[in-house]
């Protein structure tokens, strides 16, 4: 029995989680669906690497990561308990 690691579903899913929240809570908020749809562009490699299993997803996903992660930081930071 051939099993799939679960990594690049679940990379696939969190880009796809990004994607959903810019278009639709960003988007449709400030009228600008079509700016955020090409904004978002990059993330959907991951999307479709990742639900087909490619190891590559993680690869792939990685800078995109990467460049999320230190503009949500300060979220994190502000919403610790001082």
């Amino acid at each position: 029995m051939d099993l799939k690691p679960a990594e690049p579903t679940v990379i696939a899913i969190c880009c796809f989680v990004i994607v959903a929240a810019l278009v639709l809570g960003v988007g449709l908020a400030t009228n600008l669906v079509l700016r955020h749809i090409v904004q978002t562009a990059p993330l959907w490699i991951g999307v479709i690497l990742g639900f087909r299993h490619s190891r590559a997803a993680s690869w792939a996903a990685l800078p995109l990561f990467l460049v999320a992660c230190p503009n949500g930081a300060h979220l994190i930071v502000l919403a610790r308990p001082v």
